[in-house]
């Protein structure tokens, strides 16, 4: 018994030197299992150790600087998705929600990774009318188009309805004259035709229906068609909620619609440039087999606090207000317009900036707005010094 205490200690004792060997002779730089920097030894200071920021960073570099750490995550994340998918049975899974965390779900047996709509009830009524204020001004000065469009946030699956209404929100509060139309859908079957199984953002066949609705509601007829169907089969695509909960069962193959537009000039931030990287992705889909984050965002286009397409023409000019749905349809409306200016408030930081004269200096008569429910969630409102003229 004395000898196998021994030789317990000494194991444990030489584990532990090894890790902290390995932690100051050669730190890891990266997590590929979890996809994140990883710390590491924090230098000693009196303010840090006194706020307990010291053991709190230096706790975490243990974590991950511990010999071995990866293989342990990675086997942990193995055998998680493994009583993942055991717990999750056809029986059990199959027209129901099964939590990750506080805000995210399963729903189904297919892997659909979904918020949960009880995490995201109903917004004040006071933040709604501050917010619709500044948007009912708008509408008395412009041609103003709204789009609203519906998520797993805000619709029960199991009952199959809404239990945040956007399209009625929007009409409540709106005042002046603008038109108004929504994407929506009846039932899980259709979400999962028009959103992807790990991000929250629709997908092609949904942003191409958004498309085709926002240029009914603006009376444009000669919708583009697609000419090709992109499939990336090499890419396993673990999109914003699978990095959420680094749930990684489930992944998505992704798809996009090619359309042939006619060339034209790009800003972004007031600068040349090019928006998104579709045609790097298109000649690699034959390439190594690999998995990607932030897919959608690479592939149409990051967000900026402003993008323009000029398509050089006599057409009239739009400005777009949204967040990150329109990225997979910017350019196709654009191909429209002559100028299409797209202005994104999250990555706005203008204090100058006055939108009357912005829409008075370029030209700007029509105004579409592309809002879900963080849009008006994250309050990104019309301030009241960029409506300066206004009456």
């Amino acid at each position: 018994m004395k000898y196998n205490n021994l030789i317990i200690f000494y194991v444990f004792a030489i584990v532990l030197l090894l890790g902290c060997f390995t932690i100051v002779k050669d730190p890891k730089e990266i997590s590929t299992i979890e996809n994140r920097h990883l710390k590491k030894i924090p230098h000693l200071t009196n303010s840090d150790y006194f706020y307990k920021n010291f053991q709190k960073n230096f706790e975490q570099a243990l974590n991950d600087q511990f010999i071995y750490s990866d293989k342990i995550k990675k086997n942990y994340t193995k055998y998680t998705n493994i009583s993942n998918h055991i717990d999750i049975s056809k029986y059990l899974c199959k027209n129901n929600y099964t939590s990750l965390d506080n805000n995210i779900s399963l729903y189904g047996c297919d892997g659909y990774i979904v918020f949960n709509y009880s995490s995201y009830g109903n917004i004040y009524d006071q933040q709604l009318r501050n917010f619709f204020e500044g948007y009912s001004k708008l509408n008395s000065i412009k041609e103003v188009y709204y789009y609203t469009i519906d998520t797993s946030c805000v619709y029960d699956f199991n009952k199959k309805e809404n239990t945040f209404n956007l399209e009625k929100t929007f009409k409540r509060y709106l005042k002046g004259n603008y038109k108004l139309q929504s994407f929506k859908f009846k039932n899980f079957e259709e979400y999962s035709n028009y959103f992807y199984k790990t991000d929250h953002h629709w997908n092609y066949q949904g942003s191409y229906k958004g498309y085709t609705e926002i240029m009914n509601m603006i009376g444009i007829k000669d919708i583009k068609k697609p000419i090709e169907t992109i499939t990336l089969d090499n890419i396993k695509y673990y999109g914003s909620n699978s990095q959420l909960t680094r749930y990684t069962k489930s992944y998505d193959i992704f798809k996009a619609y090619k359309f042939n537009l006619e060339k034209h000039d790009t800003y972004i931030d007031g600068k040349p440039s090019k928006y998104g990287n579709a045609e790097q992705y298109i000649s690699e889909k034959r390439g190594k087999e690999k998995e990607v984050i932030n897919l959608y965002s690479e592939y149409y286009g990051n967000d900026y606090g402003e993008i323009i397409f000029d398509y050089h023409n006599n057409k009239e000019n739009i400005l777009i207000l949204s967040n990150s749905y329109d990225n997979a349809i910017d350019e196709l409306i654009a191909s429209h317009f002559n100028r299409t200016y797209i202005l994104d408030f999250r990555k706005f930081d203008n204090h100058n900036f006055n939108l009357v004269d912005y829409m008075n200096k370029n030209k700007i008569n029509k105004v579409l707005v592309i809002a879900d429910y963080f849009y008006l969630k994250d309050n990104l409102t019309l301030k009241k010094e960029w409506l300066d003229g206004i009456q």
